[in-house]
């Protein structure tokens, strides 16, 4: 048995060997690929940042940029705010959706031609779509605490300062298994008008004694549905998007992710890439 021959570049191009050069060619490849990355990361773990050059080679290979960045020691906690500013923009989208979806109604109720049924379909539609993002944004927080002492021990107290109502918030969480796992309600459209003062208002509200009867609740959200005879669904939603987005705005600074300088430094090798790749 004839053993395996390894030519040298010079030699597969002198003997014009085109498989042994596309091989030998791999090889470097992959060998510059390792080199590199040993020592950009190498560098971070001495707590170095990249040099100009290093920020270039980065970012005019954008094919090897998710491996290379990742060998950051701050990258599983930057892969988590990046999961949680993803979130947070799903549960926008569907809050501007849910508002959309009630301007329709509203608009139709001013000009006398108001559609309930389509405004009880939609509304469902749109509160599923918030109550599920609501749950993918407070997993994402979960995979963030669960990577960051720093964010872990500022949690608590900026959430009971965006959200002060605790059962609202329960409530608004439990939507999600009520949801996905025992009842779909449709939301109940009115409308009510002023004659005085000639004005018009319209509602989505949803039964508390169905909800009570029909869902599932944990003891937060039961408290916050036997506070009234009728769910504002409308209120819920807007305070509880509102104490999101504050949260959102404040937990990056209190906890001193965003000016910490493996964050920069992350931010300078995305800037890289955008600016090179």
């Amino acid at each position: 048995m004839s053993e395996k021959v390894t030519l040298s570049l010079g030699q597969a191009i002198e003997r014009g060997d085109l498989n042994a050069l596309v091989g030998i060619l791999k090889d470097e490849e992959v060998k510059r690929k390792e080199e590199f990355k040993s020592v950009i990361q190498k560098k971070w773990n001495d707590g170095a940042s990249l040099e100009k050059s290093e920020l270039q080679e980065l970012g005019f290979r954008p094919s090897e940029f998710s491996d290379n960045i990742s060998a950051h020691p701050f990258f599983p906690v930057f892969e988590a705010m990046e999961q949680v500013e993803g979130a947070f923009q799903i549960l926008s989208s569907s809050f501007q959706g849910f508002f959309a979806s009630y301007g329709q109604f509203h608009a139709g109720a001013l000009y006398g031609n108001a559609d309930f049924s389509r405004a009880s379909r939609d509304s469902m539609q749109q509160i599923f779509s918030f109550a599920f993002a609501a749950f993918s944004l407070v997993q994402a927080y979960r995979k963030l605490e669960s990577r960051s002492e720093a964010y872990k021990s500022v949690k608590d107290s900026i959430f009971n300062e965006c959200f002060g109502d605790a059962d609202l918030t329960s409530f608004l969480q439990e939507l999600r298994n009520s949801y996905g796992h025992v009842w779909l309600f449709s939301p109940e459209p009115s409308i009510s008008q002023d004659l005085t003062e000639g004005t018009i208002e319209t509602a989505l509200t949803v039964s508390s004694r169905l909800l009570l009867e029909k869902g599932d609740w944990n003891e937060g959200a039961r408290r916050f549905i036997e506070r009234s005879v009728e769910i504002d669904l409308l209120g819920v939603v807007k305070e509880y998007y509102a104490g999101a987005k504050k949260f959102n705005r404040l937990y990056a600074n209190r906890s001193g992710l965003v000016s910490s300088d493996g964050y920069l430094e992350l931010r300078r090798c995305f800037l890289a890439r955008e600016t090179m790749g």
